[in-house]
């Protein structure tokens, strides 16, 4: 393990080694080990945590309509063999555009933030809720070159002034007028609640057929990891799937 000091790594790094490493079961061949970077990975244990801990998973939570998005015409062909009711491609059409034709949102899962997150705000009906859990669409971006949502009129009132900036298009205070629950959460934290159930429970539904998942091969040897890693980053690889380096095979 390392050991983190905060002070030498970069802005909101996060010391994922002190809370999230588990010792995972040996498949025995039923399942290729790639399965741990994705659907029995972190990536399955966000979802099986935010639907298991924080949407109230219900029969009309189950039976709403999806609507998924992603970057590129391969990745949304996939959305939609999963049963995805509604899958578009956000670098041709717009978040709003499409929540405009197909919303509203009663839960928005999010993992881009940015421009996806402030769309939703739009659409989200009173009382719904976002379940955060990422904002890949802000991560390889400088902190000061970050989209950010649109905050509105600003009034400052003292005794002695009162301060207004000019009035522009807002979405934040929908968080209040809409009374919208917004949560944010990271996996570890919730390890010691739901890891045990979530090993007990899906790698059973996966060898049943019931989850899907696919994993991409992006690089193969640790000298070809770098131009995999800015592959994906930049939007080269378009890729079906978790991204995967091979490190070695035996």
């Amino acid at each position: 393990r390392v050991d983190f000091k905060l002070e030498e790594w970069a802005q909101d790094t996060f010391d994922m080694d002190s809370l999230a490493l588990q010792v995972v079961p040996n498949p025995n061949g039923l399942y290729p080990l790639s399965k741990y970077t994705s659907l029995l990975g972190t990536p399955g244990l966000t979802a099986f945590v935010g639907y298991e801990g924080l949407v109230e998973v219900n029969e009309k939570v189950i039976s709403l309509k999806v609507i998924a998005s992603a970057g590129s015409e391969s990745k949304v062909e996939y959305m939609r063999s999963l049963g995805a009711d509604v899958a578009f491609n956000y670098r041709s059409q717009s978040y709003g555009s499409v929540l405009s034709q197909h919303g509203p949102i009663h839960v928005f899962w999010d993992n881009v933030g940015g421009e996806a997150l402030d769309a939703a705000l739009d659409a989200m009906v009173p009382k719904s809720r976002a379940i955060i859990c990422g904002c890949s669409g802000t991560d390889s971006i400088a902190p000061e070159q970050r989209y950010r949502l649109k905050v509105g009129l600003l009034y400052i009132s003292t005794h002695v002034q009162a301060i207004t900036s000019p009035a522009i298009d807002q979405n934040a205070f929908l968080i209040m007028k809409k009374r919208l629950d917004l949560r944010g959460f990271i996996v570890p934290e919730f390890i010691p609640q739901f890891f045990g159930k979530f090993m007990a429970e899906v790698p059973a539904l996966m060898m049943q057929g019931k989850l899907k998942s696919e994993e991409a091969v992006i690089a193969e040897g640790i000298e070809n990891a770098p131009q995999g890693l800015v592959d994906m980053l930049t939007g080269r690889g378009n890729a079906v799937g978790k991204p995967i380096i091979i490190v070695a095979k035996e």
